[in-house]
């Protein structure tokens, strides 16, 4: 406590309120910013910190901040701005869940490319199926919110994506012009066996992505 507020100079980090070094104690530490503030700036308030869920998918306890901060994580709490890819990308083995939930939205970002540019999908209302979704979701794969998150621990985005991913797997692989833009191996030229880059289980991509 004491070197913080030394670094502070004994200022609430919020209002700039000096105190006394023998009344420090009063002062009370946000775990989001790791500084000081006075009580009429830190309310005890509690929240989850996207520190803790990205770096430990940890979502166990609330921790104590200061009401700037409070307000400001609820404030971005559906802001997808968050790349995990980017931040912790092994958080994708630690969690099934998170895995999974990436696998789709992956599977989406290759199946949009047929999909938002098919004439019978958009007649058919395929495209309307897609363009549901927040279009971070199947342009940007590794980007959340920490709503995103919360949904995905919960298997909440799992119910929804599914099902849209599923139904427009389905058409691409049986409409005529969809299934026309496929790829044809160039090593085996096995022509009975079209590839497409959303069967990301069997087909690999550049790094790119």
């Amino acid at each position: 406590r004491d070197s913080q507020l030394k670094k502070q100079g004994y200022l609430c980090a919020g209002c700039g309120r000096y105190v006394e070094k023998g009344y420090a104690y009063r002062f009370r530490y946000c775990e989001y910013t790791g500084k000081y503030f006075c009580r009429s700036c830190h309310s005890d308030k509690k929240s989850y910190l996207p520190s803790y869920i990205i770096t430990k998918w940890d979502f166990s306890n609330k921790h104590s901040v200061s009401n700037f901060a409070f307000d400001y994580l609820n404030r971005i709490y559906k802001e997808a701005v968050f790349n995990i890819n980017d931040l912790n990308s092994k958080l994708f083995q630690k969690s099934t869940k998170l895995k999974i939930m990436n696998e789709l939205r992956c599977t989406l970002y290759f199946l949009r490319r047929y999909i938002l540019t098919c004439r019978f999908a958009e007649e058919t209302g395929y495209q309307q199926s897609l363009q549901t979704l927040p279009s971070y979701i199947y342009e940007h794969p590794h980007i959340y919110s920490l709503e995103d998150l919360f949904k995905t621990k919960s298997g909440e985005l799992h119910k929804v994506f599914e099902p849209i991913v599923m139904k427009l797997r389905d058409h691409v692989l049986t409409c005529s012009l969809c299934f026309a833009k496929g790829y044809i191996c160039e090593i085996c030229n096995n022509d009975k066996t079209i590839i497409f880059p959303f069967n990301i289980q069997t087909t690999s991509t550049c790094s790119g992505l």
